[in-house]
């Protein structure tokens, strides 16, 4: 079921249908709320219950992320650069600046990008780029932070409350859609768009001349000025705005 609603929005993306109408909302919003929340790692989907999720996750952070990512590199610094990984996790789907990251931790600039990097070749975060073509009002250097299992993310700020009660549910949503983009539509060049003036577009997705933007809401959220000024200026074909309901 979930392969056809990719397969839909791939359709759709490429001009030749329709997104299919949603099917069986409550049962997948189940799961898809425990997805969000404890991730996708096989031993973590398949343990019985919440207990067995979180300690297998705990396990996973300490010997991945705090020995080995940081033993195989040689990060001395490892309080750091724990720290550094414990502060992406509260700031998923935001613009970060490595001097102020830099400045926060205490450690020298070149040692925030060298971790960053290492971050990122291991797969534990992604940075996502900035779409500009107007080098004067379009912000081109930042970078927004996502990471590529929530389950990790959650257990490096140690939230595992239920997505229902949390205060990061668009956070959480953002990230979701930025993830089954990059794993679903690998021909597709994605990244976010931002003026200096603070217009915003979550995503935009493009593949030689073809330009969609996407923008995540929850529900009763309206559309910012960002999404038309965008459409005023680029004129795509199509765009999307992907809006979450909770049953």
């Amino acid at each position: 079921m979930l392969k056809k609603k990719r397969e839909s929005l791939r359709k759709f993306l490429e001009g030749n249908d329709d997104v299919s109408p949603p099917s069986f909302q409550e049962e997948i919003l189940k799961y898809w709320k425990e997805y969000v929340v404890f991730g996708g790692y096989p031993e973590v989907v398949k343990a019985k219950s919440i207990e067995e999720k979180i300690t297998i996750l705990k396990n996973i952070f300490s010997l991945y992320v705090e020995k080995d990512v940081a033993g195989f590199f040689g990060i001395t610094e490892t309080s750091k650069f724990e720290d550094l990984v414990k502060i992406l996790a509260f700031n998923i789907s935001n613009l970060i600046s490595i001097s102020s990251l830099s400045s926060e931790l205490k450690i020298s600039y070149d040692n925030v990008e060298k971790y960053l990097e290492i971050l990122k070749h291991t797969y534990i975060i992604s940075l996502l780029k900035p779409f500009f073509k107007n080098l004067t009002t379009e912000i081109k250097k930042a970078s927004k932070i996502y990471f590529l299992d929530l389950g990790l993310r959650n257990c490096a700020i140690d939230n595992f409350l239920e997505f229902d009660k949390r205060v990061d549910k668009g956070e959480l949503s953002e990230n979701f859609v930025f993830r089954e983009i990059l794993s679903n539509f690998e021909e597709w060049k994605v990244n976010f768009w931002r003026t200096t003036g603070k217009a915003e577009i979550d995503f935009i997705v493009r593949r030689s001349e073809q330009i969609i933007p996407i923008e995540v809401k929850l529900v009763g959220e309206k559309l910012g000025k960002g999404f038309y000024s965008f459409i005023k200026s680029y004129k795509p074909g199509k765009s999307y705005n992907c809006e979450f309901r909770w049953i």
